[in-house]
């Protein structure tokens, strides 16, 4: 049984990464209903608006913004 459970735990592998815009919507949910409430799940809207206020978004956030080149590199 022990074997049986050591064999499932490494089929399964390491977790699967995410996407860019993934992790955007990850590092950013919270970030995006403070800072955008008013985009309606536009994302033309959501990127312009988060482009906008990065400033005052997470580091998480902005790091994740930045991965996904919303925003450039400091």
């Amino acid at each position: 049984m022990t074997r049986l459970l050591l064999l499932a735990l490494l089929a399964t592998g390491p977790a699967v990464a995410q996407s860019p815009r993934e992790a955007v919507r990850a590092a950013c949910a919270d970030d995006i209903a403070r800072l955008c409430p008013d985009t309606a799940g536009n994302p033309l809207r959501i990127r312009a608006c988060m482009r906008e206020r990065a400033d005052a978004s997470s580091p998480a956030c902005r790091a994740a913004l930045q991965a996904a080149g919303v925003l450039s590199n400091p």
